[in-house]
């Protein structure tokens, strides 16, 4: 058992950790944005020294991804995603909707609004790269209700404070466990309804190339459109060498077929996970190459 989970220290931990990451938000939140992510890049690239054996592991699976010299992108990553507590911090300051559009270049805002005039919600779709947060919040600040459909964080203190900060930009969050009931709701009202898609879904989803390999992905968007007609939309908040944010969107679409048929979940998931591999190949450096994307196999047919 995970200590945040024991039911006598977990409370105990929880806050204490909880307290820990808070003083650092405020020391980060009272820096020039600049800076923050200065301090932030520090911490990845000290995670990285700490973290030696994962650090390898995102090397060799970036290599096998990218091809020979590819390597550099995964222990880049690593150093990149110290950025994120920084810039979510700065959502409630340098992203909040007044000034958000300084650092952030929307390019796709039609396929959004196109999507969403549709008027059957929109099952909104993303990977761990960049900083996805930045992307939610950004289609909050465009005008858009959304509500992310996730796993919920281990400590609830944290969670908490992470959903306050996606509040402050009108996004909710359905937690994933169970979820499916009021994430239908979500699209019948007509908002966006978004999912990160880029992790193994194991014996829960439908293999579908990426980066060349089967990999098992989350079919929930592909089973949501296929029942609904709600189109399908794929974004991706990614930073810039200049130190700006593009916020991109994909054109939409609306799965076609039958929920019931393997084969349709299969092309729509196909469709929008290319659509994501796309992105990375662009910024491989920005995704999480540490994560065991291939871990799951398509189980081999028994003999006979």
């Amino acid at each position: 058992m995970k200590l945040e989970r024991d039911p006598v220290w977990g409370p105990i931990f929880n806050k204490f950790a909880i307290g820990c990451v808070q003083h650092v938000a405020e020391m980060i939140y009272s820096m020039p944005l600049p800076l923050a992510r200065r301090a932030g890049d520090l911490a990845g690239r000290a995670a990285a020294w700490i973290l030696k054996k994962k650090l390898r592991f995102a090397e060799e699976q970036a290599e096998r991804a990218l091809g020979p010299g590819g390597g550099w992108a995964g222990s880049a990553s690593v150093r990149q995603f110290g950025q994120l507590l920084p810039e979510v911090v700065h959502i409630r300051k340098t992203f909040d909707r007044e000034r958000w559009r300084r650092l952030v270049e929307v390019r796709g805002e039609q396929h959004l609004r196109d999507a969403a005039s549709m008027g059957k919600g929109v099952v909104a779709v993303s990977a761990h790269l960049g900083n996805w947060e930045i992307g939610g919040c950004g289609i909050g600040h465009l005008g858009f209700r959304l509500s992310w459909l996730l796993r919920p964080v281990e400590n609830p203190f944290l969670q908490d404070g992470l959903n306050e900060i996606r509040a402050s930009a009108g996004v909710g969050v359905i937690t994933k466990w169970g979820g499916l009931r009021e994430a239908m709701h979500v699209l019948r009202r007509g908002e966006i309804l978004a999912m990160l898609v880029d992790q193994d879904a194991r014996d829960q989803g439908v293999f579908v190339p990426f980066f060349g390999q089967e990999a098992s992905t989350l079919k929930s968007p592909a089973l949501l459109s296929l029942r609904t007609g709600a189109p399908i939309l794929p974004f991706a908040a990614r930073r810039r060498p200049d130190g700006r944010m593009t916020l991109d969107f994909a054109e939409p679409f609306v799965a076609e077929g039958s929920h019931e048929h393997e084969g349709d979940l299969e092309r729509a998931t196909a469709r929008f996970t290319a659509c994501i591999e796309a992105w990375i190949r662009e910024t491989p450096d920005q995704w999480l190459w540490i994560h065991r994307r291939w871990k799951t196999r398509r189980e081999k047919p028994s003999a006979g």
